[in-house]
């Protein structure tokens, strides 16, 4: 048995005056035996004072054992700023979204769950979300992603088309001409 919770922007109390505890983490997973995966996801925000400092004095108070990770678009280092000056590369991980391992553990989430309805689905629009962000993308595989979601079914075409017609009236009428060009 598994036992794990997971969190989300999670408090973990106000920001005392010396800035060394508080906070909200953005991703706490933790299992039944109190082992804790702290997460602080950076996608273009700058780093807090003392941020990571904080959420790492967070897990040794609060877990028999814990992980913290900085998750970046580009697997950056968290700024001094962040860390107090206090951390070292050991006391934390980075990972990157534009990392292979990242984008082949959710590949592997899409096999794990592909009897499960749309979560297969909501996994492959998140990893072109990720590419798109980490400038990885490739428009070839994208513009298949999308006229494969839009022949899914009717409803879904339909509603492309009506969309490509208004497309095309507002191009044609409703645009000044040096706009259309």
């Amino acid at each position: 048995k598994w036992d794990i919770t997971v969190e989300e922007e999670k408090s973990i109390g106000p920001i005392d005056k010396d800035y060394t505890e508080g906070g909200n983490v953005d991703l706490i997973i933790r299992n039944c035996e109190k082992t804790t995966i702290i997460i602080e996801n950076k996608i273009n925000a700058k780093d807090q004072f003392n941020q990571l400092l904080r959420y790492y004095n967070y897990g040794k108070k609060n877990s028999k054992g814990f992980e913290l990770i900085y998750l970046t678009l580009d697997g950056k280092e968290p700024s001094e700023f962040s860390t107090g000056m206090k951390l070292n590369k050991n006391d934390y991980k980075k990972l990157s979204y534009s990392d292979e391992f990242f984008l082949g553990w959710l590949h592997y989430c899409i096999e794990s769950a592909k009897d499960h309805p749309f979560i297969p689905q909501t996994i492959g629009q998140y990893i072109n979300l990720i590419k798109l962000l980490t400038g990885n993308t490739n428009n070839k595989e994208m513009e298949q992603n999308l006229q494969n979601a839009i022949i899914e079914n009717e409803s879904k075409f339909n509603a492309a088309r009506i969309i490509s017609e208004q497309y095309n009236t507002i191009i044609s009428e409703l645009m000044p001409d040096k706009i259309r060009n």
